[in-house]
Order: C-alpha cells, then structure tokens, then sequence
C-alpha cells in the first residue's frame, strides 16, 4: 500500500484487468462434448421422471381409494367403564358390528345392562391442584392412567399369541391443551398420550404392529354428566368449547377400530392441535 508520504512522488501505475493474456485463453470446447454433456443432462431428466411417475400414482390413488374396513366380527371386546356414558354407547356401536361384548365397571347395576367392552371413561374433577385431598389425586391417576397400565398388561401378550388384536385408550384433547381447574386431569391424559405413543413404537419395533393394532381417542368435552356442565358454566366456557354427545364420540372409537386409525380427534378440527402444540411438547 502506497505511503500517504509519497502521495504525488510515485508514477500512476493503472491496475491490471485481470484478464489473462490472449495466448493464455482456454481452448475452445468441442461439439462433441458439448452434445455428450446435454445427452447426459436429459438422460437425467428423462430417468428423474421416469421413477416419479410410479410415487405420484401411488400417491393420488391413495387419495382417491377409500381405507380398507376390517370385519371384527366375532372378536371379543372388553370394555372397562361399559356400564353408562361414552362406555356404554361404544358397546353399542361395538355390538352392531358383530362383537362378543365383556362389561367391566364399577356400577354393577348399569353395568350388567350394557352389551359392550370398552376402556373406562375416567374422572374429570374440576379442581386446582391446591384442592382436593392426596386421595383424590391418586384416584385420577390411577382410573385416568394406571388403568391404562395394568390392561396393557394384562392382555397385550395374549393378542401378540393369537396375532389379532386392537387397544383402543381414551385420551383427551386436553393431552395437548391443559385448560385450567383440571391440572391432575391434564396430566393423567398427558400420561396416556405417551403411554399409547410408546406402547405403539414398542409393537413396531418389535415387529407385531401389523396385526396388533392401537388407537389413542382424544375427544373435546363429553354431555355424560350434569355436573361436569354445571362446571364448564360456571368457568364460563360452556358455549365457547365443543361439547360432544357420547354417541358421536362412540361412533368415532367404533370407526377408529374398524379402519386402524393411530389417533381419532374428535371433533376433527381439532386435531390442528396436534400439530399446533406437538412440538412443543415432543421433543
């Protein structure tokens, strides 16, 4: 770099252009080998598309062919919390499609005039975590997540044996939008969201997944219980939530089963949630 000392004494010297000398050029390509190189451009073309036209046609008759429904007639359902409520009308549904239907459920009154098998509805108590007394909460955990536990279990063995089988576990919506007052409750149906995730990885990863089956139900509210609408008044969120009718909701299972559906969402608007908040929760 130049001196600012010196500044006026040095000639101009002008900066090269840095183009090289004209003896330097690079020689010039051949018609040959251009015409090689553009053979070898649409060779590529050509094979790029040539193996994407069987994807896209597998992809759109996917979208056009209706999901297989499989006969579960014959099968035998056991239902837990069978005997009123989302149970009872998913034994119901259960018994038109040709199941043999097992009720377990503490309300042996109602619960030996139910015709169906199905997983316990649990308890929603409206309650802050500062509320309540430490039986209370292990009572959610328990009917609400361990139930879960103990029926896997119990029976998940014997399906893999017979390789037939289908389980299905009452989620909630609000495994991925807590709502305040139901801290225990969120977080018994958090546990299941997982519980049923792992359980399903498990069963691929060990191979039996195709005909052991899982289906994890994450319904809005339910109109089973004049309490719990009471409730959801008094927080003032009665008209601002889907409230579902347990026969809907039922129908919803039943379908989940017949078409080996991973994840029912009830309404099915709201399953937006899932990848809304998802990620937030799974790493």
């Amino acid at each position: 770099m130049q001196s600012l000392h010196n500044i006026g004494q040095t000639p101009y010297q002008k900066a090269s252009s840095g183009k090289p000398p004209a003896a330097a050029s690079r020689p010039r390509t051949s018609p040959l080998a251009v015409a090689t190189f553009v053979a070898s451009v649409v060779l590529d073309v050509v094979t790029f598309f040539v193996l994407l036209v069987p994807i896209a046609v597998q992809f759109f008759v996917g979208l056009m062919r209706p999901a297989v429904k499989k006969n579960i007639s014959g099968w035998t359902a056991l239902v837990t919390g069978g005997a009123n409520g989302l149970g009872r009308d998913i034994c119901l549904q259960l018994a038109q499609t040709g199941c043999h239907i097992a009720v377990v459920d503490l309300d042996e009154v109602n619960g030996a005039q139910t015709v169906a098998d199905v997983r316990k509805l649990g308890v929603l108590p409206l309650m802050s975590l500062r509320e309540g007394t430490p039986e209370d909460l292990k009572k959610v955990i328990e009917i609400n997540l361990l139930s879960h536990l103990w029926t896997l279990r119990l029976f998940t063995d014997d399906m893999i044996q017979r390789k037939r089988g289908h389980i299905v576990a009452i989620a909630s919506i609000a495994s991925y939008l807590p709502i305040e007052r139901m801290i225990t409750y969120a977080a018994s149906k958090y546990g299941v969201r997982g519980l049923m995730g792992s359980f399903a990885s498990e069963l691929h990863n060990e191979g039996v997944d195709e005909f052991v089956k899982t289906t994890t139900v994450y319904p809005c509210f339910i109109k089973t219980r004049l309490e719990l609408m009471d409730a959801l008044k008094k927080m003032g969120i009665k008209n601002r939530v889907p409230i579902m009718r347990s026969e809907t909701v039922a129908r919803a299972v039943v379908g989940g089963i017949l078409y080996n559906k991973a994840h029912v969402y009830i309404p099915k608007e709201s399953a937006i949630l899932s990848c809304t908040f998802g990620k937030a929760v799974l790493p």
